[in-house]
């Protein structure tokens, strides 16, 4: 059970856990190690220091309380008695800072025992809100410092492994096969905990995709036809082409790199926060058609299956229709794939995502998606390649009855698109090296309370990210086979990710800019 969420029901009932839940609930949680250094999450009031405070000709914002590098001309080491003094007073001091108080001296204490400012966004946020006091004057040109008394850059690196996953897949009877899998996804690089009541619903092991399906085949007017029934918790998770979202490159991507803020609904916002049940048919090898209906889990079954419900945007008022339709006609070593996808949402949005109020029930109104894509795949087959083209669009039509209503957004309707381009190029024995590059575009309507505010010109901030994505990988195990080959695969991809434009903006786009080592191994 989370700290935020004891403190939360103390508050109604101050004698319902007793002293030492009260005494928990006030602590600081430890949120990074580093042999003997530790990490405490800890509440900031403010985080900008004018000048007229420090005495210094500029602000400056202090991320941190204390300093792992220790520097021993320091001139801050002596002042960190205050803050473990306050974290005293307070009640916020767990068992080993407690020791630490007592034990360490001030100037060895500021770089073993460090405050970190999780809030820090947050605060200055609202501190340089346009039109603000603070606001006006850094646009007059003052100067902000970040790390004047401990520096911006910790070494507080972490190794996490993220995300790990079980799959099995294969025939059931002749006619029923499945695929499924179970993750387990480690907390968030510095700590799945942040005071709120609703950490309590945060999860390391999950279920993820699954797909269970029931396939048959017969002869129509001397057209082979293929026909079934999947039931599955993932739109496009039963697709047959590495198009459509649940399945699209980049098929790895790092946990702990900042990714852009906007997506549609269908590039996985309900993913395994569903279950559907559908009727498909591949009409003489050329035609494939589908239409599946889905409905939400209910809150205690996304629970119990280890999602986090108030991670997702809410719960279905009606049944959500999935369609698809795709023509793949095939000559020689050549094969052309033209489709088209789309579904179609009523979401109620939450009443209290954060759970501070107790509830898990959502708006009466509801927010109303239409996605739409338009997807397609050339591929041409070589001697000992195969080159692959492939693209998809996606425009989604949003009337934010619920949003706009509540004041969550700042337009009734507005649009997001979403598109893709990629070419690969794999050679060698079963794809042992593949080259992959993509570029990505996603733009919409600006929306001030959807995306913010631009801090220099007061405008609405739009969701346009866009950049580039190349990945290598290299395939060890293909034509000459590993030991238990085929139940050992691996495949290990170097992939980096450039952005022009991040969340609205081209100032700071390559600060996300990211290089991510990643492996698969496959039993």
């Amino acid at each position: 059970m989370a700290s935020g969420y004891i403190r939360y029901m103390k508050l109604k009932d101050p004698g319902l856990f007793g002293e030492a839940y009260e005494r928990t609930a006030r602590q600081l949680p430890v949120i990074g190690e580093q042999k003997d250094i530790r990490y405490y999450a800890s509440p900031a009031k403010s985080v900008l220091n004018g000048p007229e405070t420090t005495g210094m000709g500029f602000w400056s914002i202090n991320p941190y309380i204390g300093c792992a590098f220790g520097c021993a001309y320091c001139y801050a080491r002596y002042t960190h008695r205050y803050a473990m003094e306050r974290a005293a007073n307070d009640e916020k001091m767990t068992d080993v800072l407690g020791e630490a108080y007592n034990r360490l001296p001030p100037w060895l204490a500021f770089e073993r025992n460090i405050f970190v400012k999780r809030n820090a966004p947050e605060v200055l946020s609202r501190t340089l809100r346009f039109g603000s006091d603070r606001h006006l004057k850094l646009l007059d040109g003052e100067t902000i410092v970040i790390g004047t008394a401990t520096d911006p850059y910790q070494p507080n690196d972490n190794t996490v492994l993220s995300p790990f996953s079980l799959f099995w897949g294969g025939a059931i009877t002749s006619n029923v096969g499945a695929f499924v899998q179970v993750t387990y996804s480690s907390p968030d690089p510095v700590s799945s905990l942040t005071g709120t009541p609703a950490d309590q619903f945060k999860h390391t092991w999950s279920w993820d995709n699954a797909d269970v399906r029931y396939a048959s085949t017969t002869n129509i007017a001397g057209l082979d036809v293929i026909y079934g029934i999947t039931a599955n918790n993932n739109p496009t998770v039963q697709d047959l082409w590495n198009t459509t979202p649940a399945w699209s490159f980049p098929y790895a991507v790092s946990s702990l790199a900042g990714t852009p803020a906007a997506s549609t609904m269908i590039e996985g916002a309900f993913a395994a926060r569903v279950g559907g049940v559908g009727g498909y048919t591949m009409i003489n090898d050329l035609l494939y058609m589908e239409l599946t209906a889905y409905k939400t889990l209910g809150f205690n079954q996304q629970n119990s299956l280890g999602i986090n419900p108030f991670d997702g945007p809410g719960l279905f008022g009606n049944v959500a229709p999935y369609w698809r339709v795709a023509i793949e006609p095939h000559w020689g070593r050549h094969s052309l794939m033209v489709g088209t996808f789309g579904m179609y949402l009523d979401v109620h949005p939450w009443l209290d995502p954060s759970f501070a109020l107790g509830t898990t029930a959502t708006l009466p109104q509801s927010d109303k998606f239409t996605d739409i894509g338009l997807d397609s795949q050339y591929q041409y087959q070589g001697d000992n390649y195969w080159v692959t083209l492939r693209g998809s669009y996606i425009r989604e039509f949003q009337r934010l009855d619920a949003s706009f209503a509540n004041f969550a957004s700042a337009n009734p309707t507005n649009l997001l698109n979403s598109l893709k381009l990629q070419a690969s190029f794999a050679y060698g024995g079963d794809n042992r090296v593949v080259f992959t590059g993509q570029y990505f575009d996603i733009w919409g309507t600006s929306d001030a309370n959807i995306y913010g505010l631009d801090m220099n010109t007061g405008n609405a901030l739009t969701p346009n990210s866009n950049g580039w994505m190349a990945e290598i990988a290299y395939i060890p195990f293909g034509t000459s086979k590993a030991f238990g080959w085929p139940w050992f695969n691996a495949r290990i991809g170097l992939q980096y990710t450039y952005y022009n434009k991040f969340n609205g903006t081209t100032i700071g786009a390559h600060d996300n800019n990211t290089l991510f080592l990643h492996a698969w191994l496959a039993m």
